[in-house]
């Protein structure tokens, strides 16, 4: 039987976890009595116990907390999780029958991540303790959901952070993972084993709805359109035409299936957006609704100060590119670069060349993702429409 790790903070340092962040990172424990366990008791230096949590010494973030007491990661601590969870989302107003059931840290399982996309599940398990119980963990859901499949995409680059192996594994049912996303009038096919993290961006339906509301009568542009979740809503929404650009060939091919099935006509140009928006200026094209919603150009601090020249430069290219009173919705999904720093970007690519904007509207993540006051990386996607003055 593994013994239970006790890790000891440093007497000094300002320590996340004495303020309610659950990590802790390598550098800050002071001592470490017994390795053998994916679970931790962690305690200050003086000897107070500060809860259980996940525990792998390979990892930068060695102990994540679960719980201010002593516990153990079983079936029923678990299940009590997974039920409150399921719990929380049947009380919010939720657009679609597609969401996210566990976020990680936010739900208190850190490092596990569940959607559901009926008939289907989709688990990722992003640290060592929560991969160790996957079959426990699917078998629970199993119970609650009576899914038709439950796909492993474990596939995530955060896992080789915990000395994890990266892949794709049934759990059950049988291939193909495919099914349909629907939210409002819009229906989009998605394959489960192929689309970006666990299939589609269930953390941006909610914006797909906003933005429709505003892209009637509109020429959109739609910059890392993916599989066009948002160029799908301004066309139906009444915009007068789309063009959805994106890097990803396969990822635009998907948009246009999806556009077909959803009646409408969609244009697409594969490229680099950098330079795509670049030759739309010197073809002086414009646009009155224009969707910057680009990847994250950082996962670390470090790279923040070239990422934001990056971001700076594709706004300043949008902007050329809007109509007077046209619109911008921009988006961030790094929760490296703060929304003042955001904002602070966007004005100075506004003034750069010469242009007022009017703030209309914020945007966050949709709900099913719950933001944790004291966790700020629950916090990740944000975003602004803003409207062209002058």
């Amino acid at each position: 039987m593994n013994t239970i790790p006790a890790l000891k903070l440093k007497p000094s340092g300002r320590h996340r976890i004495l303020r309610g962040h659950p990590w802790v990172f390598g550098n800050e424990v002071e001592e470490v009595i017994a390795s053998d366990s994916d679970l931790a008791h962690l305690y200050t230096s003086k000897g107070t116990l500060l809860g259980t949590g996940v525990y792998n010494p390979q990892s930068q973030i060695v102990f994540r907390r679960l719980s201010r007491q002593m516990i153990s990661l079983d079936e029923r601590f678990i299940s009590e999780k997974i039920d409150q969870a399921i719990h929380h989302r049947r009380s919010l107003p939720l657009l679609s029958e597609s969401k996210r059931i566990i976020w990680s840290e936010a739900d208190g399982l850190p490092g596990l991540i569940v959607d559901s996309f009926p008939p289907y599940i989709v688990v990722q398990t992003l640290t060592k303790a929560m991969s160790n119980r996957e079959e426990l963990i699917c078998r629970i859901l199993q119970e609650r959901f009576l899914p038709k499949g439950i796909l492993l995409r474990n596939d995530a680059q955060v896992r080789s952070l915990e000395g994890l192996p990266m892949g794709k594994t049934i759990f059950s049912g049988t291939e193909p993972f495919q099914t349909e996303v629907q939210f409002g009038k819009i229906k989009f096919p998605v394959d489960l084993m192929q689309g970006h993290k666990t299939g589609f961006y269930l953390d941006q339906i909610e914006n797909y709805t906003e933005i429709a509301k505003v892209a009637a009568n509109r020429r959109v542009l739609d910059i890392f359109s993916y599989q066009g979740g948002f160029s799908l809503s301004a066309l139906k929404a009444g915009a007068t035409s789309c063009l959805a650009i994106d890097q990803d060939a396969t990822a635009l091919e998907r948009a246009k299936v999806a556009a077909e099935l959803n009646g409408v006509k969609l244009e697409t140009q594969q490229g680099n957006a950098f330079d795509l928006l670049r030759q739309y200026e010197q073809e002086g094209r414009n646009f009155d609704l224009i969707i910057l919603d680009p990847p994250s150009f950082t996962k670390n601090k470090a790279n923040i100060e070239s990422a934001m020249r990056g971001y700076h430069d594709l706004h300043v290219r949008a902007v050329k590119l809007l109509t007077p009173g046209g619109l911008l919705a921009t988006f961030c999904c790094s929760h490296n670069i703060t929304a003042a720093e955001w904002e602070e970007m966007v004005s100075f690519a506004a003034s750069d060349v010469n242009t007022l904007l009017r703030f209309r509207k914020s945007f966050r993540q949709n709900p099913d993702h719950p933001i944790i006051l004291q966790i700020p990386e629950s916090s990740y996607l944000y975003g602004s429409l803003y409207e062209k003055i002058g």
